[in-house]
């Protein structure tokens, strides 16, 4: 792609310092400021080609917005987005709609995606007629490919979104993601609308996509199974900031932050024995508000091992930075070393 060339470091994608908020304002005559919603605050990490990222973390963390502002929905306060060596933040609208070919977005809910007025035929090939890729004949052509690729009969085209189920949808929304021939998905938890047998299905759909268009995939979602089976590298989210990366099996067996200890003590195991004997994590209380972050660890008020550690005031006192505690593993916690040598940091599926 002409003007965008390789991260130094190899990345295709590098978040620095991201920054993404919203204003609440009150008001019918005259709009005035109530308060600032910093729904990003100050995140970064690292996308290798042919790589699939995992965002993990309860709703409200910053997982969609930070996609969004990827791809350019939302606009940063501040911070770096580099695709392929050319900064996102503040491009041109020129620049941005060639960049645009090159990260494309599918989102949650596969009912609203679509426009319901609009062919199959027509919705997939939109993106190709904004980008005046082919002729309409080329263009017909390529929908019906695409469509095969998806596992939908190219037929399907002259039909309409109602006529579908939810599963056939989503495969309608990869289908145009893919139109443009993108080398970065960012998929907003496309299983979630969707039944478990269906979610399987698209979950082998994707994984079979990435081999044969060699994508990269940075994975939004709050469900930990499909992050295991999925992901290479996890970055756990809360409250708008990381609160650890690590590969995705380092992740699931040593989890070093409490808060990712805390959710996989949530997550089902399938056998019965270690089912009864293992211990879960119950945080208390509730997620603070965005609009109004504590002072120190945002973590620390919801924190079991800042319980069990008599609740030190550094964590109130100092916001953790996001370091390196171990090979690609990094944690935001004054106390990792603590939740690690514990039971629960050890297995948290058993006791």
């Amino acid at each position: 792609m002409s003007g965008i060339q390789s991260e130094p470091s190899g990345a295709l994608l590098a978040v620095r310092n991201l920054v993404v908020q919203f204003s609440s304002t009150r008001g019918f005559l005259v709009r005035r400021h109530v308060s600032t919603v910093r729904a990003v605050d100050d995140i970064s990490f690292e996308l290798q080609q042919g790589e699939i990222i995992c965002l993990v973390g309860e709703s409200g963390c910053g997982k969609t917005t930070t996609g969004r502002a990827i791809v350019a929905l939302e606009r940063p306060v501040s911070g770096s987005i580099v695709f392929k060596g050319l900064e996102l933040v503040g491009l041109g609208a020129r620049q941005s709609h060639r960049v645009t070919r090159h990260i494309q977005m599918v989102f949650q809910d596969p009912y609203s995606s679509l426009n319901p007025r609009m062919t199959v035929g027509a919705s997939v090939a939109e993106p190709l007629v904004i980008h005046r890729v082919g002729s309409p004949e080329d263009r017909r052509q390529r929908v019906g490919e695409l469509l095969d690729a998806v596992g939908l009969h190219p037929e399907s085209s002259a039909q309409l979104p109602h006529q579908f189920s939810g599963g056939q949808r989503q495969r309608i929304a990869l289908a145009r993601a893919l139109a443009l021939n993108p080398e970065l998905l960012i998929l907003d938890e496309p299983t979630s609308a969707l039944d478990v047998s269906i979610q399987a299905q698209i979950l082998n759909l994707l994984a079979d996509l990435r081999e044969k268009y060699s994508l990269t995939y940075l994975f939004i979602s709050h469900d930990l199974a499909i992050v295991r089976w999925l992901g290479d590298r996890v970055v756990v989210m809360y409250l708008g900031r990381i609160m650890e990366v690590a590969p995705s099996d380092d992740l699931f067996q040593t989890p070093l932050h409490p808060y990712t200890v805390a959710l996989l003590s949530a997550l089902p195991v399938p056998d019965p024995t270690v089912e009864d004997q293992r211990k879960r994590i119950v945080l208390e209380g509730e997620v603070p508000s965005a609009a109004n972050i504590p002072v120190g660890c945002r973590f620390a008020g919801r924190c079991w091992l800042w319980r069990e550690l008599g609740s030190p005031e550094q964590c109130q006192e100092m916001e953790p930075e996001l370091s390196c505690v171990a090979k690609d593993h990094l944690v935001a916690c004054h106390y990792s070393g603590e939740a690690a040598v514990r039971p629960f940091g050890l297995d948290p599926s058993v006791d």
